[in-house]
C-alpha cells in the first residue's frame, strides 16, 4: 500500500511539473509575440489628458487629478483607466511582461475552473483555442487597448468566478472577516468595472446563478455578485459612455443583425 502511494504521489508531483513547464512555454511564446505587436491606435489617444487632448500625460499626479474628467467625458471602464496608465507612464516593456502573467493566469484560470486535475492535454487544448477559435486575438491579447478591454476584462471575471466556485465547494465557511469581505468587494466590483459590453453578459448569468443556488450562497459568494453588479451599474451610469452613445462616435448603428454576428468570423 505504501509503495502505491508512493507512486501515485509521484506521479502527481510529475504531471503539475509538466503542467507548470506547458505553462511557461506557451506564456514565453505569447511573450515574443507581444515583443512583436507595436502601439497602435488607442494605445496613444489614451497618453493624452481628458478634454485637453494635446496636452500628454507624464506624472501620477495628472493622472489622479484628471480621473473624474476622463469618468465625464470619456467612461467609466476600468479596462481604460488601466490602459491609460500602463500607456502614460508605465511603457511598453512593461506592459508586454505584464501582459504575460495576466495571459498565463487567464489560461490557467481556464483549466482550473475546467477542472480540479492540473492537465497538460487540457492545456493544450486551451491554447488551440485561443490561437484558432478566438476572432482576431491579435487585437484582443496583444494589442494594448485591445487586452486591457478583452482579455484583462475577461481574466479578471474567471477569477471571480473562481472564487464563486471555491466558497461555493467549501462545506464550513465560518464567519467572514471584515477585511476578507473588503477585498472580495473591491475584486467583485473591478472585475465588474472592466468593460460593461462584457460584464453584462456574465450578469446575466450571475442572475441565473442566484436563482438556482440562492439557498446555498454564502456571504462571501453573495458580497462579490453584488460588487460585480455594482462595478458595472459603475459603468454603465458614466455620462462619457453615454455621450460616445449619443454622438454615435465609435459606435456603428448602421450595422445589421447577421454583419454583425458575422464579422467576428470573417
Amino acid at each position: 500500500m505504501a509503495a502505491k502511494y508512493n507512486f501515485i504521489e509521484m506521479k502527481k508531483i510529475m504531471q503539475n511539473k509538466w503542467y507548470w513547464f506547458t505553462l511557461m512555454v506557451m506564456s514565453a511564446l505569447f511573450y515574443v509575440l507581444n515583443l512583436n505587436t507595436a502601439m497602435w491606435g488607442d494605445d496613444y489617444l489614451y497618453t493624452l489628458l481628458p478634454k485637453d487632448w494635446l496636452v500628454r500625460c507624464t506624472t501620477v499626479g495628472q493622472y489622479i487629478k484628471t480621473m473624474p474628467a476622463f469618468y465625464m467625458h470619456v467612461n467609466g471602464r476600468i479596462a481604460d483607466m488601466m490602459l491609460r496608465f500602463t500607456t502614460s507612464l508605465l511603457g511598453m516593456q512593461v506592459f508586454n511582461v505584464m501582459n504575460t502573467l495576466v495571459f498565463a493566469l487567464m489560461v490557467h484560470l481556464m483549466a482550473s475552473i475546467v477542472s480540479r486535475k492540473r492537465s497538460v492535454w487540457l492545456l493544450l487544448l486551451i491554447e488551440a483555442y485561443v490561437l484558432l477559435l478566438i476572432p482576431f486575438p491579435g487585437e484582443t491579447m496583444l494589442w494594448m487597448a485591445g487586452a486591457f478591454n478583452y482579455m484583462w476584462s475577461c481574466t479578471a471575471t474567471l477569477a471571480v468566478v473562481k472564487l464563486l466556485l471555491v466558497y461555493g465547494d467549501r462545506e464550513d465557511h465560518g464567519p467572514l472577516r471584515w477585511w476578507q469581505g473588503m477585498l472580495l468587494g473591491v475584486a467583485g466590483f473591478v472585475a465588474g468595472a472592466m468593460n460593461e459590453s462584457f460584464s453584462a453578459a456574465v450578469v446575466a448569468g450571475l442572475v441565473c446563478y442566484c436563482t438556482i443556488y440562492r439557498k446555498k450562497l454564502c456571504a462571501a459568494q453573495w458580497i462579490i455578485i453584488a460588487a460585480y453588479v455594482l462595478g458595472l451599474v459603475l459603468v454603465v451610469l458614466s455620462p462619457g459612455a453615454w455621450a460616445r452613445l449619443d454622438t454615435g462616435a465609435a459606435v456603428n448603428f448602421k450595422m445589421g443583425t447577421m454583419q454583425l454576428l458575422t464579422q467576428r468570423v470573417y
